[in-house]
């Protein structure tokens, strides 16, 4: 869920520990930004998130509890309102777009990027080496 179309806010990816919050947008679709700045989020499909804040004033109305984790994830579809979802821990799916402008979530984990889980080419040539260090002690 990134937006490199916005020309209004600088757009980063989103870490753990973030704290984000949902904003409606003039066009009538929802937004993750960074909490209290103008800064878009990119959240990664795979990503876990915390509920952590909902207005008072939305607590009854709202599809979500304060506290739920969710897994974010993208589906495939011709609408680009309905393509970015949020799977709770009862298996219940909620769009981007059903959430309530000004609610909060904080990133729980990021999922790690394919390089970074293959590992490096130079790490297995070193514990090859370490390995042969064994040996020959």
């Amino acid at each position: 869920m990134c937006y490199y179309s916005s020309h209004i806010a600088k757009v980063v990816d989103a870490q753990a520990g973030d704290v984000l919050q949902v904003k409606t947008q003039m066009h009538g679709t929802n937004w993750l930004m960074l909490a209290g700045t103008k800064t878009v989020a990119c959240l990664k499909p795979g990503a876990e998130v915390e509920i952590s804040r909902i207005p008072f004033i939305l607590r009854w109305t709202c599809k979500v509890k304060q506290g739920a984790r969710a897994l974010f994830t993208s589906v495939k579809s011709a609408d680009p309102t309905k393509r970015d979802c949020f799977i709770l821990g009862d298996g219940q799916v909620v769009r981007l777009n059903e959430l309530p402008h000004r609610i909060k979530m904080k990133v729980i984990a990021v999922p790690v990027p394919e390089r970074t889980r293959k590992g490096s080419p130079g790490l297995k040539v070193r514990v090859k080496e370490l390995e042969e260090d064994l040996v020959a002690v």
